[in-house]
C-alpha cells in the first residue's frame, strides 16, 4: 500500500505539480489537487479547466501521472507550464524539462519528483448545477469551470 505523507499533501496543494498526459506528454502545472483514499484505493484527484488544452487529453487517455517537485525544485518551470498552453508550445522540449517514460501510465514523469502514475477511474464535471453561488462567484465568475479527474495510483516513486 502506498503511504501518504502531509509533506506531500501540501506540496502538491501549496507549491504546485506537474501533471503531464499523453504519450508525446503535455505538462501543465496544477495549483491544486487531493492525494487520498477513495472506494478503498489510493487516488489522486486532479482538476482541469473543460478550457485548457489538457482537458480533451485528460478526456482521450485513460491514464495520467502528477510529479510533485521537491520544495523549492523547478519554480521557474512551474512557472512556465502554468502560463503557456501545449496547443502553442511544446513545454518539455521549451525548457529542456528532464523527463523519462512511466512505468504503469502511457505518458512520462518529470525527474526528480515524487511520482504517481495513475489510471483514470472516473471524472466529475463542476457546474453552476453542483457547485454553491459562492464557489462560483469566487472562482468562476467567467465560467470556466474544473472538471475533477480521480485516477488510481497504480505506481508511485
Amino acid at each position: 500500500m502506498f503511504d501518504f505523507g502531509m509533506q506531500e499533501l501540501n506540496s502538491l496543494a501549496g507549491k504546485g505539480a506537474f501533471l503531464s498526459v499523453g504519450k508525446k506528454p503535455n505538462v501543465m502545472t496544477i495549483g491544486w489537487g487531493m492525494i487520498g483514499k477513495m472506494w478503498n484505493m489510493p487516488v489522486v484527484i486532479v482538476p482541469v479547466r473543460n478550457t485548457r488544452y489538457s482537458y480533451k487529453l485528460m478526456m482521450d487517455n485513460d491514464t495520467f501521472c502528477v510529479s510533485v517537485p521537491r520544495d523549492g525544485e523547478y519554480g521557474r518551470e512551474l512557472t512556465f507550464c502554468g502560463t503557456k498552453s501545449g496547443r502553442d508550445v511544446d513545454k518539455v522540449q521549451a525548457l529542456g524539462l528532464p523527463v523519462e517514460e512511466c512505468e504503469e501510465a502511457d505518458t512520462k514523469y518529470v525527474k526528480d519528483c515524487t511520482v504517481y502514475e495513475c489510471r483514470k477511474i472516473c471524472s466529475i464535471e463542476l457546474g453552476e448545477d453542483n457547485v454553491g453561488k459562492y464557489i462560483t462567484d469566487s472562482f468562476y465568475s467567467a465560467g470556466d469551470f474544473h472538471t475533477l479527474f480521480v485516477g488510481k495510483i497504480v505506481n508511485k516513486k
